[in-house]
């Protein structure tokens, strides 16, 4: 079964709901600190193969909780090339930022949505952290997106939110040449485990003190709070980059093994959120989850024109990300529910799940969920299964069986 096979196959009624509920509909933000994910939801249950009416009825259900678009002030001069990074992180504008990359797209690059990211992704990528990690997610489901816009309006939210945790360079001097002998990218998922549990214990002050300086948790909107703290001291930054130097695979495999690399560290976020035992469903690493997958997405789309050097800055960004996320979720335990590390590139005859539910119910429960969340995690982790293949265990089944309520957290 692929995901082909099971999407929607009509883009028209898609494109025309995502168009109609889009910037000049709703606006991307909502009660103060949420943003919209309206886009997400509409891609992901067409891509599981949800009705058209389906797509109806889901616009409807998010749309009673976002708040009306909000109107242009005439009086801002335009947004153009030279002027358009003097709005990055202010959070305003959103409209106005949107037409000017569908401006840029159309004009400046005929159309060309390769060349449109190209240009733009290098001086976005490190604010990726920003909004619990809502950008990468809306660049992630606008490439699947029939209408246009939707690249337009995720670059849009990328400057609306942009706040970084630093630039990081792979060491030159540390990475693997062609010809000496590399490491196993899947290494980088156990690095990025183990890192967590390193951090769980070692971060104990740098979360006491995020705590504090945001205002606790029993205030409403603690996670942007929180994160503030990180994006506006240096020296917590420069904390979180020495422990992202640990993941060493990001220097260690080869240039051709990168894309490998991001999908362990993928998994990685996959067995954080499905391990934390304390909260089995944790909200923001879920993100952490989703996010995984979005930039996968972007990097396969732009493979043939990132560099390997940008690539490699790339996964730093992701993991600082993670854990950034991590340290504001109170770093939970992380249990290994199955056991183990899922192994990959196993033998068909090696994999046994009829123990498992199918994908069909899965799927279809996903279909039926009213929830912004679920049906996004089990469509990233029904198509990582189709793309990768499947693991022992199958920790993309097993995890989309729990949150669909077919299997137990324990």
């Amino acid at each position: 079964m692929s995901t082909t096979s099971i999407a929607n196959t009509k883009d028209e009624t898609l494109r025309e709901v995502i168009e109609a509920t889009g910037r000049y509909r709703y606006h991307i933000k909502y009660e103060g600190v949420k943003i919209s994910h309206m886009l997400h939801v509409l891609v992901a249950q067409h891509q599981l193969g949800a009705s058209d009416n389906r797509l109806r009825e889901i616009a409807d259900i998010l749309g009673e909780k976002l708040e009306p678009a909000h109107t242009k002030d005439p009086s801002h001069e335009p947004i153009t090339h030279d002027t358009w990074q003097t709005l990055m992180g202010k959070q305003i504008r959103f409209i106005e930022l949107a037409e000017f990359f569908d401006k840029e797209l159309d004009d400046r690059f005929n159309g060309d949505k390769k060349a449109l990211l190209v240009e733009y992704l290098p001086q976005l990528i490190d604010g990726m952290s920003a909004i619990a990690t809502h950008g990468i997610i809306h660049l992630g489901y606008a490439l699947r997106s029939p209408s246009k816009q939707s690249i337009a309006d995720a670059l849009a939210l990328m400057v609306f939110s942009y706040k970084t945790l630093g630039h990081m360079n792979a060491n030159k001097h540390q990475i693997i040449e062609d010809n000496e002998s590399s490491i196993d990218p899947y290494v980088g998922c156990n690095e990025l485990v183990q890192l967590l549990k390193f951090v769980q214990k070692d971060a104990v002050d740098l979360a006491l003190r995020v705590t504090e300086e945001s205002g606790g948790k029993s205030l409403y909107g603690y996670f942007s709070r929180h994160m503030s703290v990180l994006h506006s001291h240096p020296e917590m930054q420069e904390k979180l980059q020495t422990y992202a130097r640990r993941i060493t695979t990001i220097e260690r495999v080869r240039d051709n093994q990168l894309m490998d690399l991001s999908h362990a560290l993928s998994v990685a976020c996959l067995l954080a959120y499905d391990g934390t035992i304390s909260e089995p469903d944790n909200f923001f690493l879920l993100h952490g989850v989703t996010s995984s997958w979005a930039l996968r997405e972007v990097l396969r789309y732009l493979k043939d024109e990132i560099n390997p050097t940008l690539l490699r800055s790339i996964l730093y960004a992701h993991v600082l990300t993670i854990l950034a996320v991590y340290i504001i979720e109170d770093m939970p335990d992380i249990t290994l529910r199955n056991g183990q590390m899922p192994l990959f590139n196993i033998h068909s005859d090696d994999n046994n799940n009829s123990d498992l539910p199918n994908w069909s119910d899965i799927i279809k429960l996903a279909i039926a969920s009213d929830d912004d969340h679920l049906p996004k995690l089990v469509f990233s982790c029904y198509e990582d299964e189709e793309h990768y293949g499947v693991p022992i265990p199958n920790v993309y089944r097993l995890t989309s069986a729990r949150k669909v309520g077919l299997l137990e957290w324990n």
